[in-house]
């Protein structure tokens, strides 16, 4: 089955990341109800080691409720894939497939672009037309 759900713009194409609360609205969850899940259930399973790597704890300031702190976990290609496991139903399966083809795009558009920099660096190669439209 061809999936036609599309999360380009939801991942942070420079960090390779995406938050808990664009996760909970692609997936129609409360964003507290993906925070207890983060924190009860997922947080307590792992290594210390893959959380601190793949789950980054942060807040950000939320304007429409008078500037109050909101948290959020930033979550990598990893820490997405652990949290997500633990979603269910049918439309949180095309949306597991949706955000991990994004991030694989993500790094297929980064290898190309370091392979380019770094021919270009040592002197291999010139930017050929191709290589500057890839």
């Amino acid at each position: 089955m061809e999936n036609s759900i599309t999360v380009f713009g939801l991942l942070d194409s420079e960090s390779q990341t995406t938050t808990s609360q664009l996760v909970a609205d692609k997936f129609g969850k409360r964003h507290a109800d993906m925070l207890r899940s983060i924190e009860k259930q997922v947080l307590p399973n792992i290594s210390s080691t893959f959380a601190e790597r793949n789950i980054a704890f942060g807040f950000k300031i939320n304007k429409l409720q008078n500037n109050r702190k909101q948290k959020y976990y930033k979550l990598t290609k990893d820490g997405f894939l652990m949290v997500a496991m633990s979603l269910t139903g049918k439309e949180a399966y095309s949306w597991k497939e949706a955000f991990i083809s994004e991030f694989n795009r993500i790094e297929e558009e980064n290898r190309i672009m370091q392979s380019i920099v770094w021919e270009v660096i040592n002197g291999q190669a010139f930017l050929s037309q191709e290589l500057a439209l890839k």
